[in-house]
């Protein structure tokens, strides 16, 4: 993603001092990192360009997700990557019918994944601004950092489109549930709650880890208002909220419950051959005593400071299981 950089003069040294929270370990003491003193100019940045950059990273980033699938989440790994198979249109026969709605949700998920997990770095002009790479070892060596005000501003309009398009699909989800016409819509609906209950996930991963670091003796200062417990409060709302809504279309039913060799279910795939294989295939899974999805979705769920993975399925479960 390209931006344009202006210099401004700071009101202390201190603001230009790097807190390196990203790719910090349990207990680890935050690096710290000087930059100089640039900002974006005016009107670089916009949600347009927001949403490109992140459409853009999605198909790579469920890729890469997908060659580190473990035993425990590769049912995760398998329903983003047929998710973003059929957004990126890779498919010879048409997508399923609301892909639009997938789209706005893998967008959602790869923002918030650059967000988290991925520090801000320069690939071209650092030497223009007077930035150099690190010396810091670990994840943080060899990399080239943006000016911190830079990065801060990053940040925030980041933070910002992502609540503003998580409100937006939650709006679009519920339309198409309440219409009448839903039941061609179904693997839609499905993949756009799986993909939104799977980054909430993360994010409450994220939210418990600076609960644990701002708590922990020498730890990091929270830089927001508003506590992480609230954010984490918050996510549990919104997945009952989703896998209740689900329920209206499922009629109840867990999704891999249902018997779909009758045509009347086949209907609800809207004559996907795709999708129908998606699904077939996590039910015959499921159906199997040996059940390698069935493993992951029934280990324990509880978060753990040393584990990015330990909330896996901790919200999607219900969705899968009913």
């Amino acid at each position: 993603m390209q931006v344009s950089l202006r210099p401004y003069v700071p009101f202390s040294r201190d603001a230009l001092t790097h807190v390196l929270f990203r790719g910090t370990e349990a207990g680890m003491i935050t690096p710290k990192a000087e930059s100089t003193a640039f900002s974006l100019e005016n009107g670089t940045l916009t949600p347009e360009k927001i949403d490109a950059y992140c459409d853009s990273l999605a198909f790579d980033l469920a890729l890469n997700e997908g060659r580190r699938a473990t035993d425990r989440n590769r049912l995760a790994s398998h329903i983003l990557m047929f998710a973003t198979t059929q957004c990126a249109g890779l498919q010879e026969v048409p997508s399923i019918e609301g892909i639009g709605l997938v789209q706005l949700a893998l967008r959602f998920w790869a923002m918030q994944a650059v967000f988290f997990k991925y520090p801000w770095t320069i690939v071209k002009g650092a030497s223009e601004i007077g930035m150099s790479p690190l010396g810091i070892p670990g994840c943080w060596f060899g990399k080239t950092l943006l000016p911190r005000l830079v990065n801060q501003q990053l940040d925030k309009a980041f933070e910002t489109r992502m609540d503003e398009l998580e409100r937006e699909i939650l709006e679009q989800l519920q339309n198409m549930i309440l219409r009448r016409d839903r039941g061609t819509h179904w693997c839609a609906i499905f993949l756009t709650t799986f993909t939104l209950l799977h980054s909430l996930e993360k994010d409450s991963w994220n939210m418990h880890a600076w609960e644990y670091e701002k708590n922990r003796d020498g730890g990091t200062r929270w830089p927001l208002r508003r506590d992480p417990c609230d954010y984490y409060g918050q996510n549990k709302h919104i997945a009952d909220t989703l896998t209740t809504y689900f329920r209206i279309v499922t009629n109840g039913h867990a999704p891999f419950a249902i018997d779909w060799t009758k045509s009347s279910n086949q209907g609800l795939l809207g004559g996907s051959s795709h999708a129908r294989s998606l699904i077939e295939g996590i039910q015959k899974d499921l159906q199997n005593p040996q059940s390698n999805y069935g493993r992951e979705l029934y280990a324990l769920s509880e978060f753990r400071r040393d584990d990015i993975e330990s909330l896996n399925y901790h919200y999607t479960k219900r969705l899968i299981l009913g």
